[in-house]
């Protein structure tokens, strides 16, 4: 077994603005291997976009339409791992694909694997939510081992993605060489830049509120801020995975009697901000935020007001936070082929007991 790989991780979320994609070294098998960034890349979705939001909103969709759909986001996926090689061969690439369905026991990660074969010569790991699934889990969160191997501290640690959906894991404090993962805790908390993107959307015409900056502006509006909090929390406490119908667009209507723009941003960031700290169980720890919401800075400086501990992005431990998701694949995949099961037990609530994590697609079909 080599245990100097190259490994590729691609990665795009349910929002929907782009796809990323790392290389990264690993060094060692099993659950001590180091993972060395060495590249990220990103790019648009492109002309996939429109066909992969109507079937994340279960639109109706000829079937023409979704099989151009899925080979065009993959090529585009193929396209990204190339340009992040750069020439470097992979030993791996990990690909999540795009989730267009999210209800447990069903999940669709939307990937031609093949086509990232064909395109990049490297062996294509994939589908990595559905041996938990079948196992009884909700396939969700995904990156709770992956977080422990890149961000595992003395300190008590938790990782906050601020994602479509916002997710937490909460790290044990590593004791050097033991790894507690039973002591991992880890959960969906609410729907977040599926939220903030839409109102930019519908209030500013914009795809998102850049850097937060109209809601830096804006004024809380307390009472509305609470309704929002207790429609939000209902969605933690529900305690399983978030997808599909969970991205709370009507909640926003709540805004709706409030005048200012600014004003109406501000009270959805306070809500979000509120609900994501009052939520994870492990108020005073270190605190690493990465995801999209991460560019938010209104939202970065509403959580760290509201925490007790340390708060800082996971950039400043050597992970970009655009990059975080796809780094965490590519751990994912040193794993799967190191034979350890990338999902944990008491995250997913699947069985003891999970087939080989993923889908290995390796031959590249030739014309005769």
């Amino acid at each position: 077994m080599k245990t100097q790989r190259n490994i590729i991780g691609i990665m795009s979320g349910t929002s929907l603005d782009g796809i990323d994609a790392a290389m990264v070294e690993v060094h060692g098998v099993g659950l001590d291997i180091v993972v060395t960034p060495v590249r990220h890349c990103s790019c648009i979705i492109g002309s996939a976009a429109e066909a992969l939001a109507a079937m994340a909103h279960d639109e109706p969709m000829k079937t023409s339409t979704w099989a151009t759909a899925r080979v065009a986001f993959s090529k585009q996926c193929a396209q990204l791992a190339n340009e992040c090689a750069s020439g470097t061969p992979a030993d791996l690439v990990v690909v999540h694909g795009q989730t267009v369905h999210h209800a447990p026991p069903s999940s669709i990660q939307l990937i031609n694997a093949a086509v990232i074969v064909q395109q990049t010569s490297s062996p294509v790991l994939h589908d990595l939510r559905a041996a938990d699934l079948a196992a009884g889990g909700q396939g969700a969160p995904i990156t709770p081992l992956a977080d422990w191997i890149l961000f595992r501290d003395p300190e008590p640690t938790t990782v906050l993605n601020l994602g479509g959906f916002c997710n937490f894991t909460a790290l044990p404090s590593d004791q050097g060489g033991v790894h507690d993962l039973e002591g991992i805790v880890a959960g969906d908390i609410c729907a977040c830049n599926q939220l903030l993107d839409r109102a930019a959307r519908s209030l500013l015409d914009l795809d998102m509120d850049p850097e937060g900056s109209h809601a830096a502006r804006g004024r809380c509006q307390p009472d509305v801020s609470r309704k929002i909090v207790d429609r939000l929390k209902e969605q933690f406490d529900q305690n399983r995975s978030l997808g599909s119908g969970d991205e709370g667009h009507d909640m926003l209507e709540l805004l709706e009697s409030i005048v200012d723009a600014k004003d109406a941003l501000a009270t959805l960031v306070d809500a979000v901000a509120t609900t994501i700290t009052d939520s994870i169980p492990a108020d005073g720890q270190r605190l690493l935020l990465a995801g999209g919401g991460a560019f938010n800075e209104h939202l970065v400086h509403s959580i760290r007001s509201r925490w007790k501990g340390h708060v800082a992005l996971t950039s400043e431990q050597g992970i970009d936070v655009q990059a975080r998701e796809a780094i965490a694949m590519a751990t994912l995949g040193a794993l799967a082929m190191d034979d350890i099961p990338i999902t944990l037990p008491q995250v997913t609530g699947r069985g003891t007991r999970v087939a080989r994590d993923g889908c290995l697609t390796t031959t590249v079909a030739r014309d005769h």
